[in-house]
């Protein structure tokens, strides 16, 4: 008998109509631009590091690690203290980057998806440039389709 549970079997290549979701990972993934829109500040993913999710939150079976375009990450009513800097060099690839949500801090997140309540956003550049913002929810959704491609890399 298992000791926990048995992941369902999901193949994306058989089973196109499964919909998906994607565990985004922040590091290595690259950021196209951060923009004000109101209160809210929204970042445009070039290329985001993602793993492929079934509707039920299981990996797809048969894929790896890849990337997907078109991402956007808006954080809501961000503060405004975090948008003090110089937004020109917030481009590029991630280092690292944590969510804090509830004292619990991630490194992933399900997207598409939206997180109410207060959280913290921290992103570290490859350039050096850090990154950090509050705000009052996220939503994460993409500008078109994403293009799912899976990672060629050994």
């Amino acid at each position: 008998m298992p000791a926990g549970p048995v992941a369902p079997q999901h193949d994306l290549r058989s089973t196109p109509h499964v919909a998906l979701h994607f565990a985004l990972q922040l590091a290595d993934s690259e950021v196209l631009r951060v923009r004000r829109d109101g209160a809210d500040l929204l970042l445009a993913f070039a290329a985001a590091q993602v793993r492929p999710l079934a509707a039920d939150g299981w990996p797809v079976d048969g894929t790896g690690p890849g990337h997907v375009r078109g991402l956007v990450l808006r954080l809501r009513q961000a503060n405004a203290a975090a948008l003090a800097g110089p937004w020109g060099d917030a481009i590029g690839r991630l280092a690292q980057g944590r969510l804090v949500r509830g004292g619990q801090a991630q490194a992933t997140l399900v997207v598409p998806g939206t997180l109410d309540g207060p959280l913290r956003l921290t992103l570290d550049f490859a350039n050096g440039t850090p990154f950090q913002a509050d705000a009052q929810g996220l939503a994460a959704g993409f500008d078109g389709a994403p293009g799912y491609r899976e990672s060629l890399a050994c």
